[in-house]
């Protein structure tokens, strides 16, 4: 898993490449979910996310409730095929709302 972290206006956009699974989901809950508090909102950015295993949408759901906490916001975009269609058949895409570009994804956030 590669990840690259920047800031736009308050709110966190953080692109993830490769996969988010049991392995790599440690990491990722150490990085941002832990500092959450740090965002007003955060746009995970999915353009490289080949995969993500129950382990990875534990942690999307866990950092979209210490942000929820807070009045902030989780919102995905640009999820690939394969990425979307585990979103959905888990029916977490009803609670991780996701945008096709970082674009979109930003200003339904306000930003």
């Amino acid at each position: 898993m590669k990840v690259v972290e920047e800031m736009h206006d308050g709110a966190g956009i953080v692109a993830v490449a490769g996969r988010l699974d049991s392995t790599t989901a440690m990491e990722f809950e150490d990085r941002f979910v832990t500092k959450a508090g740090t965002y007003s909102h955060v746009v995970v950015d999915c353009a490289e996310l080949d995969f993500v295993s129950s382990a990875g949408l534990r942690v999307l759901l866990l950092l979209k409730k210490r942000l929820s906490a807070t009045g902030g916001e989780v919102v995905l975009c640009a999820p690939t095929a394969s990425v979307r269609e585990v979103l959905d058949v888990s029916g977490l895409s009803d609670l991780l709302p996701m945008y096709d570009t970082r674009g979109l994804a930003l200003e339904a956030i306000g930003h």
